[in-house]
């Protein structure tokens, strides 16, 4: 699975998909996963997650990879209307976990962000 999740396997490190591997097989984490996926899919299928994310009103910042198999395009777009103040920061080669494929790029853009919104709250 963790295969999936990269836009590009080649920034893939070695031993990345073992430590996956090894933490899954910790006690109750294969439990875990799979109740949290079945929570997604619940709140997917009677539309719980769409209403929560039409509740937020705070700054927010989503850093999305567009080789990412997970989250079609079409949710960003959705989020883009339904969530005011939503900054997208697309990244073309990066797949679902951009924070771990390209750990230095997705850190400093979350750091521009808020350092962004703090010198808007200070000028306010």
């Amino acid at each position: 699975g963790i295969r999936e999740v990269y836009g590009d396997l080649a920034r893939m490190r070695p031993g990345t998909d073992s430590r996956y591997a090894d933490l899954l097989m910790r006690p109750g984490n294969k439990a875990g996963m799979v109740a949290y996926f079945r929570l997604l899919a619940d709140m997917n299928r009677d539309n719980r997650f769409a209403a929560r994310v039409r509740e937020l009103r705070v700054p927010t910042l989503l850093l999305w990879g567009a080789r990412d198999r997970w989250v079609p395009p079409a949710l960003v777009r959705r989020w883009q209307q339904d969530v005011p103040g939503l900054t997208v920061k697309v990244y073309p080669d990066a797949g679902h976990i951009p924070m771990e494929e390209i750990p230095e790029a997705s850190a400093q853009d979350a750091l521009d962000f808020l350092l962004m919104r703090e010198a808007k709250v200070a000028a306010a």
